[in-house]
């Protein structure tokens, strides 16, 4: 039976494998920033589904989910149509709101991220469309030493590399070692991703890793 780790097992380890029990609170940090480091790259476990969002009539903004790292794909969902909505950047919302008097009102198009909304056009007719799909998440970092969880288990070793990288080179200053650590995090980052779309893909297929 595979054992669970957690938080406090992978910092040990990294003491130890280091042979520096000085660097105890250093290596919190390192952890840390390897994965903000890895956390801005999709995987198997940063995947969101919208719950599905109620269109306003004439409302341009709206809420993101919490947890909300980056699109994948927005889709309105009316009379029983499903239609992909096409992404903008919030000037060219803006300019197309501004060609008119009186904001455009119809089944929305496109749409464009903004702060913690995203803003569409042109502006719904109807309450009854609403909007679906997919995203992906920030999932979150463990804090606490019991925690568990994708980054100290199925990450653990890109993430353990990494954070050693990360002591070797802002505070040992063995750059060397540093690379060393930071190819084989990256390597291993790579086979974790592979075997991830192995379970899910055909041969050939590849999931978005934008």
């Amino acid at each position: 039976m595979a054992v669970t780790l957690t938080y406090a097992n992978m910092r040990d380890r990294i003491v130890d494998e280091l042979r520096r029990t000085d660097l105890a609170s250093n290596v919190d940090e390192a952890i840390q920033d390897a994965i903000k480091h890895f956390s801005r790259r999709a995987h198997f476990v940063a995947q969101g589904t919208f719950t599905p969002i109620p269109c306003v009539v004439g409302q341009k903004a709206y809420a993101l989910p919490a947890d909300f790292s980056r699109m994948v794909q927005l889709q309105i969902v009316y009379s029983g149509t499903s239609d992909v909505m096409k992404p903008k950047t919030v000037h060219e919302i803006d300019e197309m709101d501004d060609n008119v008097t009186d904001p455009l009102v119809g089944i929305p198009e496109f749409y464009a991220l903004w702060g913690a909304n995203f803003v569409i056009y042109p502006r719904s007719e109807s309450a009854s469309y609403e909007f679906q799909g997919r995203y992906q998440t920030r999932y979150a970092a463990p804090e606490d030493d019991d925690d568990e969880g994708f980054w100290v288990n199925e990450a653990e070793r890109p993430v353990r590399c990494f954070a050693k990288g990360v002591l070797y080179d802002d505070t040992i200053r063995e750059y060397e070692a540093a690379e060393r650590e930071f190819g084989k995090a990256e390597s291993e980052w790579i086979e974790l991703m592979a075997e991830s779309e192995a379970r899910a893909y055909e041969p050939g297929i590849r999931p978005w890793c934008g």
